[in-house]
């Protein structure tokens, strides 16, 4: 982790609102020159406000686009300039943003210090050394760049528009994509993203830094293989001035040698120890993920803890049909560190007037057996447990394929308004209520009930969660941001 300085300009507005966006190295054939164009143009980023720059095709207009010779050709102050072409012409490029006073240059090109060869590094110093002293700033390289749905840029056809509460960024564009692909179906929506690949001039403290200020971003999420040209220490004293306000999630990539050695290869980064990152982030106070879906779980759960209410504590209860099942989800959320302790009588008491006495069990985990084919019955048991003050959290497990029977007995429109009832009831719960809703059926008419469930859930910001393990594990990670910070 080495000490250099950020350049001056620090203002990453026109990053993530850009007036213009330049394309260099962009064509009329569908190669990755087009990687950028396409995107930005179905997103609905205006195409007055996007110039491409490709000598070859200078004089055509292919697909409404004219092209230019180059950058001083464009008459309007520049503010985003990206990069699709060869590593070694990128500091002419580079120089001639400079002289055009450009604001950002984004280098999708790789071939620089990942490369971990004399000629990668040297291109590297020699664009570094052009920008010096200069407000023209590098994003990458090796990198795609701003997401932002608000000025409708992005880097991903399949990105949705729909703006949120959370800020990403991440050292790798692989990441960065799937994260775009997959925010429908994890229910992410973001104000802000940015893939910043090798970090050799922008950085993750700066944009941690910018995010902690934007008043559209509540919860922060960064992939990281190393801080870059950041400083660690400065990077982590920030972390802990953000976190008591705004949960900062990071994933790090390369946890092991074989690990580590592909972090290099991939972005350059400086093997640092895995404890280290561990110790620095818990003392920060921030939250450390393993793998891209706890990262996409926790970030979804914080965005909605942040508008609704944080656990208690840590015990909780269960709601689940069948004896095994129950068995297997106590293990789980225990090893969690969640506590699942018998319920009071007068819990019991009140339980057993829903249940027969046969085939269930209302100590904890509630086994509700057939019972549970009524769903009032669930709700009922639900409002009871909250009445317990020893409960902190509730979970109801209910597979995909049995609301796939409610609505063949009471109609598909009836599982959105059970998605709703669920809604309703965790507003006045004093506990937090969780559902468990895997898909154990590959079924078509499974998944498509499945989601207009979650969808329900989601718009009443009851937290939904694809399995046990992943349940447990992120109020686990939530549990102890909110001890950390006494929220």
């Amino acid at each position: 982790m080495n000490n250099q300085k950020p350049s001056k300009n620090t203002d990453f507005d026109p990053l993530f609102f850009p007036k213009n966006i330049t394309i260099v190295g962009a064509s009329g054939k569908p190669k990755m020159g087009d990687f950028f164009v396409g995107p930005l143009s179905k997103s609905g980023y205006p195409k007055e406000k996007m110039f491409l720059v490709n000598p070859k095709y200078v004089g055509q207009e292919i697909n409404g686009f004219t092209f230019y010779p180059s950058l001083k050709a464009i008459a309007e102050e520049l503010d985003l300039v990206i990069s699709c072409i060869k590593a070694e012409l990128v500091p002419d490029l580079v120089r001639e943003a400079v002289e055009r006073n450009v604001k950002f240059v984004l280098i999708f090109t790789s071939g620089f210090n990942e490369l971990l060869t004399q000629e990668g590094l040297n291109l590297t110093d020699t664009v570094l050394e052009i920008v010096k002293g200069t407000d023209t700033r590098l994003i990458g390289p090796n990198c795609i760049g701003p997401l932002c749905p608000k000025s409708r840029v992005t880097y991903n056809a399949l990105a949705s528009m729909k703006s949120g509460n959370i800020a990403f960024g991440s050292q790798s564009g692989g990441h960065a994509m799937i994260l775009a692909e997959v925010q429908e179906h994890k229910f992410l929506y973001f104000s802000k993203g940015l893939s910043f690949g090798n970090q050799i001039d922008v950085n993750c403290l700066e944009i941690l830094d910018y995010y902690s200020k934007d008043p559209d971003t509540e919860v922060i999420g960064m992939y990281l293989e190393s801080t870059g040209s950041a400083n660690g220490n400065e990077f982590f004293q920030k972390m802990r001035e953000v976190t008591p306000n705004k949960p900062v999630i990071i994933w790090k990539g390369g946890q092991s040698k074989a690990g580590e050695r592909a972090a290099a290869s991939h972005t350059g980064a400086i093997a640092s120890p895995l404890s280290v990152w561990k110790n620095a982030i818990k003392q920060a106070g921030g939250v450390f993920v393993e793998e891209s879906g706890q990262f996409w779980d926790v970030l979804y759960a914080f965005s909605k803890m942040v508008n609704t209410k944080y656990p208690r504590g840590d015990s909780a209860a269960v709601i689940v049909p069948g004896g095994g099942s129950s068995v297997e989800i106590t293990d789980i959320m225990t090893k969690e560190g969640l506590q699942l302790n018998e319920l009071t009588d007068a819990t019991q008491q009140k339980l057993r007037l829903l249940y027969p006495d046969v085939n269930t069990s209302v100590r904890n985990p509630i086994d509700t057996g057939i019972a549970a084919a009524d769903p009032n019955v669930l709700i009922k048991t639900a409002k009871i447990l909250d009445q317990d003050e020893n409960i902190d959290i509730v979970f109801l497990y209910m597979a995909a394929h049995w609301l796939n029977m409610y609505a063949g007995a009471l109609g598909e429109t009836f599982i959105a308004s059970l998605g709703r009832s669920f809604g309703r009831i965790f507003r006045k719960m004093s506990s937090l209520f969780v559902i468990i809703n895997p898909i154990l059926v590959v079924d078509e008419g499974v998944a498509r009930i499945s989601t207009k469930f979650r969808e329900a859930l989601n718009e009443t910001n009851v937290l939904c969660f694809s399995g046990v393990k992943n349940a447990a594990n992120t109020l686990r990670k939530i549990l102890d941001y909110t001890k950390f910070h006494n929220k």
